[in-house]
């Protein structure tokens, strides 16, 4: 499963957010997600380290020349009820980025 935030930026209040689940085949009420090139950080640990993984990714952007190109997103690989009580959530944060002052 994973989260779009369609918030540009990361917030600890204020979300719209989008919850979706990998499907094996498409039906009419199927989206299609391709986000395309992204900065993407994996992190094994508590959520409460998901705020200073965007920070990095924001400096990272802003110190290569990248701009960002859409709202983030969240994967989960870890199950809430399959981690355990010492911060095993394994969560994959990928932000949409282009090239700064290209078109995609």
């Amino acid at each position: 499963p994973f989260v779009i935030y369609h918030n540009q930026d990361y917030s600890q209040t204020g979300y719209d957010m989008e919850f979706a689940i990998p499907v094996k085949e498409k039906t009419k009420d199927t989206s299609i997600f391709a986000p395309g090139l992204c900065v993407k950080t994996i992190i094994t640990g508590s959520y409460s380290e998901l705020p200073s993984v965007y920070a990095r990714q924001h400096e990272w952007v802003e110190a290569n020349d990248y701009e960002f190109n859409g709202p983030p997103i969240e994967v989960y690989h870890t199950k809430p009820e399959d981690a355990n009580e010492t911060g095993t959530h394994r969560t994959e944060i990928c932000y949409p980025v282009k090239k700064r002052g290209r078109s995609l």
